[in-house]
């Protein structure tokens, strides 16, 4: 009996040492964030050409490279409250301004790339995304992926990344010359977690 008292003693001991550890651990898990706002700018390398005639569609499709900056605002959770964004993003898929505009096939391969999100105090998040045209909407695209970086100062590691944006071209972009540039805006929320 006074084994057993002494083995309940010990254990009455250790419950609440991991009790407190995994509350404290707890509470500096990262649970995500929410941005209510997403904007800043993109350009096209070598760049959509312009629309032509049906009978045209096809000709001068090219691969694509999208380079964008930006930056995230009106965040909640996780920290953080706005950031710089970076992000890459490759069109393997010849295209051009018609094919944007008919917005009828899936891009094969993937549209896929790589965004950045510098939140300050050295956190950084990088996340592996696909970008996918909306259907019926040919200026808004489902940007999806995951937060993968690796480094101390990554942020989020692992937590699902999802917005959708709309972009505007620039003047003149898609209609009466090639497109190079355009700017971007939310839809939805940017949201990791």
């Amino acid at each position: 009996m006074r084994r057993y008292a002494r083995l309940l003693f010990a254990a009455m001991l250790v419950l609440p040492t991991v009790a407190f550890a995994s509350s404290s651990g707890a509470a500096v898990a990262e649970t995500g964030t929410d941005c209510a706002h997403t904007s800043g700018s993109a350009k096209f390398s070598p760049g959509l050409w312009k629309l032509k005639p049906a009978a045209q569609a096809d000709q001068h499709e090219a691969a694509q490279t999208i380079t964008a900056g930006g930056g995230v605002t009106g965040c909640s959770g996780g920290g953080v409250v706005n950031g710089i964004l970076q992000g890459t993003i490759n069109i393997k898929d010849p295209a051009n301004c018609n094919s944007l505009a008919s917005d009828s096939d899936t891009a094969v391969p993937a549209t896929t790339g790589v965004i950045k999100i510098s939140w300050g105090g050295g956190k950084v998040s990088t996340a592996a995304v696909s970008f996918k045209q909306v259907a019926g909407k040919p200026t808004q695209a489902d940007i999806a992926g995951k937060v993968t970086t690796t480094s101390s100062s990554n942020t989020f590691k692992g937590l699902p990344v999802n917005v959708r944006i709309a972009f505007t071209p620039e003047t003149g972009g898609c209609t009466a010359k090639n497109l190079q540039k355009v700017t971007f805006k939310e839809v939805t929320p940017l949201e990791i977690g």
